[in-house]
């Protein structure tokens, strides 16, 4: 699992493994990651307010509106806002994700380089078929 996230360049300033940082998570981070419901917790994205944990079996998050946690198998698939501005694409934050159930959900990743790349990541994991 590190080898294919340092082939997408992460860790990076606000991408880490989160065996590295569990020491310092915020507690509702912590909760989720111990309590196993989206599996093994593997990189947290941490902001001042925000955070995001992606597991082996799922994601959970705070800071783009209620708080998320769902199941990889959960999702149907994901988008990003339509920005043609380059602009607008370099400070995008927000995540779509389309439930199976209809709901949508929006999940906070860092800007830049950081975002693509755990989009990317996201999309594999997502698409893949459950194990």
């Amino acid at each position: 699992m590190r080898w294919i996230l340092s082939k997408h360049g992460l860790p990076a300033m606000q991408t880490h493994f989160y065996a590295d940082i569990k020491a310092n998570v915020p507690p509702r981070m912590r909760e989720i990651a111990e309590s196993r419901l989206i599996g093994r917790p593997i990189i947290a994205l941490v902001d001042d307010n925000r955070w995001t944990l992606v597991g082996t079996r799922g994601i959970a998050g705070i800071g783009m509106g209620p708080e998320v946690c769902c199941a990889f198998c959960e999702i149907q698939n994901m988008s990003v806002d339509n920005a043609t501005d380059p602009d607008e694409k370099e400070h995008r934050e927000t995540l779509i994700l389309n439930g199976r159930d209809g709901v949508m959900r929006r999940v906070w990743l860092p800007r830049g380089k950081e975002f693509y790349a755990m989009c990317n990541l996201l999309l594999r994991w997502i698409s893949a078929p459950a194990q």
